[in-house]
């Protein structure tokens, strides 16, 4: 986790600009650094492990891995060097982990997860779905159709064994370093007494598709799946026989171990099963859960039986985690689930405290309170969302595929759709409005729409005032006015258009790069940037020349810009946040926390403290200063 000092800094950040001895109001504190943290994350995860009752870890989508030393109240994200869904994560001790996941990914670290090494020697680019280890060595990992490696070095070298099956395996449990369990697809259950040599199919008694397997002794084990499917045995698998679970809902995962006869079990629509006795009875907990308002799937489970009472965790889509205090008993939400796990495409604030994030699927999210809660808006619509703006903390528009333009006078309670008005069905990526009347959207095809009554009856097509060279080249991404009558689009093959007199005239400005231009942004008529695949381009006379600026080494798939004045600004895309204080001639990249490095779709700000940045799986950052 992050150092305790930095972490009690991070409270005395007051949002809206800071003051402190020796600042100025409404200025950055003296003695701060700026740094992003995050407000919502929709990744799901889908692995969790704990090797004491406070450190634990847990993985899942773009290579994510959280670790906490304080039972769950704080996580860190670690680097793992992947972005690939990572599926299970295990580990032996404090320090010594393994993380498995897509295209064959094994990563292991010795330090805690400070550094994750890669680690698929012999291992096919196949999904792998869970790991096991009994010792600092011998380890298993298995997967899709019916893959099982072993390893027998810590995890350098991996090599195949003969399952028996082409079914894909979900889960594998080893007792030691020969007795061990995998299930699948097909109700498929395999043992091994021989560390794996040979595995045997044992007679589940059912052809539900077996997602978790959880053996505490050689003869009591557990397997779940869906349909609410639990299995017990007491035998070492020779008989299977099918328990009453309380639920229909499909079960993900299991757990048992230690001297308890606790047992827990996760699965769809947030549901939690546990029991007291083995396996042999279960009580319903789900309504624990849904009564959090989390209904998320779950998709791993984890307990310590190291200390009393009995923590436990659950893990899940959109970045749920849970924890119970004792045997799965009061859970509550250490992290819940962000707003929406969609990819969120832009971000427009009215105010220091209000704004508005949009993303596919027609998901509108606003904020009251600077991004502290994200909450999703009605947009009767579910055509994917490419552009927000608004005029004031009331009137508002948001544009999409389809022609999709939406429209909102009362902050967003209630949203129009007026593309029944709009004469285009054009893909939509932009809309922006310099005031509350007129206004601009821009798509595919070199498509150009205008507005000059806020949107309500009147649009009118502006595409035949562009340049015909133009309009074989497009789409146009972005769009930016600095008043009713000048304004800027950008587009494919370097397009930079400029039209002086509302859209009646659109002109061609020489970009001077091949480059798809993605965003635009001018703070007055003479200073703009626009920003492509690792290219960034300033004009300080409006457009009549274009200059290609210095690319940070990280630039790259650069997707908007912002800036300030013509000197302060900053860039979001693939690979971070970069900030300019020269107009775009130097740019550094920054921090962020936990610390993230890819999918930025959007940025905005409304002064130099108060700024957010938003992406992939539902993505939101807020700009901070940090008290040194």
């Amino acid at each position: 986790m992050a150092p305790r000092r930095k972490a009690r800094s991070i409270k005395a950040i007051k949002a809206g600009g800071t003051t402190r001895p020796g600042g100025t109001p409404g200025q950055p504190p003296i003695a701060a650094i700026e740094s992003w943290v995050v407000q919502q994350y929709g990744v799901p995860y889908a692995g969790v492990y704990f090797v004491n009752g406070y450190i634990g870890w847990v993985v899942g989508a773009k290579g994510a891995i959280l670790k906490t030393t304080e039972g769950g109240s704080t996580w860190t994200l670690q680097k793992s060097g992947v972005d690939v869904f990572l599926t299970d994560v295990y580990f032996l001790d404090a320090n010594t982990g393994w993380a498995v996941g897509e295209k064959g990914t094994i990563l292991k670290t010795t330090d805690g997860g400070i550094a994750w090494k890669k680690q698929n020697a012999g291992v096919p680019e196949m999904e792998l779905r869970n790991v096991h280890f009994v010792d600092a060595n011998t380890g298993w990992v298995v997967g899709v159709a019916g893959l099982i490696f072993k390893t027998d070095n810590g995890g350098k070298n991996w090599y195949e064994q003969t399952s028996g099956t082409t079914t894909g395996l979900n889960d594998v449990c080893f007792l030691d370093v020969k007795t061990g369990w995998a299930v699948g697809g097909n109700g498929t259950i395999l043992k091994t007494e021989d560390g794996g040599k040979k595995w045997k199919p044992q007679n589940s008694g059912t052809s539900a598709i077996l997602r978790g397997v959880s053996f505490r002794s050689k003869t009591i084990g557990l397997a779940v799946g869906h349909g609410g499917t639990i299995l017990r045995t007491d035998n070492g698998g020779t008989k299977w026989t099918k328990q009453a679970s309380g639920t229909t809902k499909d079960l993900y995962a299991v757990h048992s171990a230690g001297v308890t006869t606790y047992a827990a079990a996760v699965g769809a629509a947030g549901t939690v099963v546990r029991s007291p006795d083995d396996g042999k009875s279960w009580i319903n907990a789900t309504s624990q859960v849904t009564s959090l308002g989390i209904t998320a799937d779950l998709f791993a489970v984890h307990f310590f039986t190291g200390v009393h009472p009995i923590p436990t965790w659950a893990v899940g889509v959109g970045g749920v985690i849970l924890k119970a205090p004792d045997f799965g008993v009061g859970w509550t939400a250490q992290i819940r689930p962000a707003a929406t796990s969609s990819s969120l495409r832009d971000v427009h604030f009215a105010d220091a405290q209000t704004g508005w994030a949009v993303a596919d699927g027609g998901v509108i999210l606003k904020t009251t309170d600077s991004g502290k809660i994200w909450k999703p808006q009605i947009s009767n619509v579910s055509a994917d969302l490419r552009g927000v703006h608004f005029a004031n903390a009331n009137l508002g528009w948001a544009a999409g595929k389809g022609g999709t333009i939406l429209r909102t006078d009362n902050g967003g309670v209630d949203w129009t759709d007026v593309n029944f008005f709009l004469p285009t069905t054009k893909d939509l990526y932009d809309v922006h409005f310099p005031g509350t009347l007129v206004g601009w959207v821009v798509g595919s095809d070199g498509t150009v729409v205008m507005t000059s009554d806020s949107g309500l009856v009147q649009w009118e097509i502006q595409s035949d005032n562009v340049p015909s060279s133009s309009t074989q080249k497009q789409p146009f991404q972005d769009v930016h006015f600095i008043s009713g009558s000048t304004g800027w689009i950008v587009g494919g093959d370097g397009t930079i258009l400029k039209t002086g007199d509302s859209g009646q005239n659109w002109n061609d400005q020489t970009s001077g790069v091949g480059t798809d231009l993605e965003a635009v942004h001018f703070v007055d008529d003479k200073n703009g940037w626009t920003v492509g695949a690792g290219t960034v381009l300033r004009t300080v006379d409006g457009g009549q020349k274009w200059q290609i600026m210095p690319a940070h080494p990280a630039f790259a798939g650069l997707s908007d810009v912002h800036f300030l004045d013509a000197q302060t600004g900053w860039v979001v895309g693939a690979t971070g946040i970069f900030k300019t204080k020269d107009g775009g001639k130097n740019w550094s990249a920054q921090v962020t926390t936990p610390p993230l490095v890819s999918g930025f779709n959007a940025v905005h700000f409304v002064d130099k403290t108060n700024g957010w940045a938003v992406g992939d799986l539902g993505l939101i950052l807020k700009h901070i200063y940090v008290f040194l």
